[in-house]
């Protein structure tokens, strides 16, 4: 392949990113903007147990909830823009919970052998799907520290 080819292809993908980036059903986020989370009960990965949303907050600080699986490959970018913040110091991994929505949990074990897995929770119900509240992954819910959503992003994302 020629360099102008594989320029085109490279501009194409970005523009269709930040295009996707633009276009937000706001009628979607509007009446998702409020609901509580909190009650959500994920399987934290690294204690091995069931823990709710609610015991993941702090007082005063709001999180962000970045919900994920194994298969998708948009997802498998995204957690390498977010690993390379955290390493350089540009987020807190204190500030971001991951939530994989996978089913297969094996194919997820797999996945995160080498990570570390403070931060990694799984959540197979389908939960945030069957109560419309995302529509795809990657995306990312920022909560307050009640867990009401106050903003939801989908779709690779380079701000979050």
């Amino acid at each position: 392949m020629n360099k102008l080819y594989i320029n085109r292809i490279i501009s194409f993908l970005l523009a269709g990113v930040i295009i996707f980036q633009l276009y937000k059903n706001s009628k979607f986020e509007q009446v998702n903007k409020g609901k509580n989370v909190s009650s959500l009960e994920l399987y934290s990965m690294k204690e091995n147990k069931k823990i709710s949303v609610q015991q993941l907050l702090e007082k005063e600080t709001e999180k962000t909830l970045y919900i994920w699986a194994t298969w998708c490959p948009p997802c498998r970018i995204q957690n390498q823009i977010i690993d390379l913040y955290i390493k350089l110091g540009l987020k807190s991994k204190s500030d971001l919970i991951k939530i994989s929505v996978d089913q297969d949990f094996s194919a997820l074990k797999k996945y995160l052998r080498s990570k570390d897995l403070k931060g990694h929770y799984n959540e197979p119900n389908g939960f945030l799907f069957s109560n419309q509240i995302i529509r795809g992954t990657p995306s990312f819910i920022k909560i307050d520290s009640s867990g009401k959503i106050k903003n939801i992003d989908m779709g690779i994302n380079f701000i979050f």
